[in-house]
């Protein structure tokens, strides 16, 4: 087998008619998700958590700091202000243009890696067949631009490896500052990407000069969408989402999100919950994960086979899995290592060349036949696709409920404000709008919330509105009549 060479190899010139590849990928990663859609003949958009992303996009389009990582939502407010789609449609529009692209930057990373194009091609195809991934075209949310910025902060970093050269260098800058703000698991990712600046060869003045680069994308980054400027952990979302991460894991009793789980887990987990035995934690987090969806798990194998096999570049590939480790901690969904799907399948399908031929021939069959294999998960896959997208049909139907029921000029004030991106509203606090005499609605359990205050909000006018459409309650103050 054979060593990777030194930092400043060169790749080869590229082969005429190089680009086909890629290209064909592209229109792959488009007619997938479409042939599934007619296939299965799914309802409507879907994505776990129906109108969260969506709600946060509203937000940061009228200013607020978002909720959860804010690359997704700035996208979505940006792609709305441009082409006037609806805010759903936005996101699974941006969501199937990064699957589009997979296979493409697949390719590319495979190449880097130092596999031949038709390895490279198979190294774009294989994620194309993971179903997690595919039906992630078809949803309002983030996985599939999750699965592409970790393939391209690899291909940034091997770039500049290889070349030292100050596009590829400009190019890991943009991916470390960016990187942080795509999804919860992403920023071990970008810190160690970092500490790659600042270890990688040269002068001090060098290694200083390009860590601080790193340092000023990611100051400024947040900043770019929408963000205000602050030190990383003092943004909203990042306390908001790692904070109930580490609440949840680190509870003393069962978390209230166990209640959806499957039986035999609830029981474990309320077991080692009581035991307090953080290792059970996190094992029976794994283990859900694989029952739930075991065909992004298959591909780890290899990818670690194919990763051991890369010599000195697999201390830089390392960071690319680091997101792994969300899962133990409680992201127990099977699209959360479904995103690193196509990072262990570059690192696998690049190491092949250090086989003999008969040997490499062998395993690209069984590579291909592992991609096969994991289609048999489609129906597990299409089926939680299903159940999100009705969910999503019950908030559209709300939201139509919700704005016959009320007055155009009415003000939503607090609680859930996810039915706002199908039914258009404006938002304000309600100690702005007490004064003002307009009618106002609030979406939720209000008297949950301000148990102490109820009798006062009932007497300046707040009630129960009565919806066919019981998904969320409503409360509304109507003023008045002079």
């Amino acid at each position: 087998m054979n060593e990777s060479v030194g930092p400043r190899r060169e790749r080869p010139p590229r082969q005429a008619g190089w680009w086909a590849w890629p290209l064909g990928l592209a229109f792959l990663g488009l007619f997938i998700p479409w042939a599934l859609a007619a296939w299965f003949g799914f309802p409507g958009i879907g994505g776990a958590d129906p109108g969260m992303w969506e709600a946060a996009a509203l937000g940061s389009f009228q200013g607020h700091s978002s909720p959860v990582a804010p690359l997704f939502p700035a996208l979505i407010a940006l792609l709305v202000k441009l082409t006037g789609l609806g805010w759903a449609r936005a996101g699974q529009t941006i969501a199937a243009v990064a699957f589009a692209t997979l296979g493409p930057a697949c390719f590319l990373l495979a190449r880097r890696l130092g596999a031949s194009p038709p390895l490279a091609a198979l190294a774009g195809l294989l994620p194309l067949l993971e179903p997690w991934l595919a039906l992630g075209a078809l949803q309002c949310q983030p996985d599939s631009l999750s699965a592409l910025a970790f393939v391209l902060a690899m291909v940034a970093a091997s770039g500049w490896l290889d070349t030292r050269r100050w596009p590829w260098l400009l190019a890991l800058v943009v991916v470390i500052g960016l990187l942080p703000q795509v999804r919860e698991h992403a920023p071990p990712v970008a810190l160690g990407l970092l500490v790659l600046l600042a270890v990688a060869p040269g002068a001090w003045g060098a290694r200083a000069g390009r860590l601080g680069l790193g340092v000023v994308a990611l100051a400024l980054a947040p900043l770019l969408l929408g963000e205000p400027l602050g030190l990383p952990w003092e943004q909203h979302w990042v306390q908001l989402r790692w904070g109930e991460v580490v609440q949840h894991f680190f509870e003393t009793g069962a978390p209230a999100f166990l209640a959806g789980t499957p039986q035999a887990f609830r029981e474990e987990f309320m077991v080692a919950y009581a035991r307090g035995d953080r290792l059970g934690v996190a094992w029976l987090h794994a283990s859900l994960s694989f029952h739930s969806g075991w065909s992004p798990w298959l591909w780890l194998l290899p990818g670690l086979a194919g990763w051991l096999l890369m010599g000195r570049r697999r201390w830089v590939l390392f960071l690319g899995f680091l997101p792994l480790l969300a899962v133990p901690a409680g992201a127990q969904q099977p699209r959360h290592v479904a995103v690193l799907a196509p990072l262990a399948i570059a690192c696998w399908i690049a190491a092949l060349p250090r086989f003999r031929p008969p040997e490499r021939l062998l395993l690209v069959v069984s590579s291909l036949a592992l991609g096969l294999l994991c289609c048999f998960n489609l129906s597990r896959a299409a089926y939680d696709h299903m159940l999100h997208s009705e969910l999503r049909g019950r908030l559209e139907d709300f939201a139509a409920e919700l704005c016959l029921r009320t007055s155009p000029q009415a003000v939503a004030v607090g609680g859930n404000q996810r039915p706002l991106i199908y039914c258009d509203r404006r938002q304000a606090d309600r100690s702005e709008i007490d004064n003002q005499g307009l009618p106002a609605f609030w979406i939720g359990p209000m008297p949950e919330q301000h148990p102490d205050d109820w009798q006062e909000l009932k007497d300046v006018g707040w009630v129960v509105l009565r919806m066919q459409n019981d998904m969320y309650p409503v409360y509304q103050r109507v003023p008045p009549t002079r």
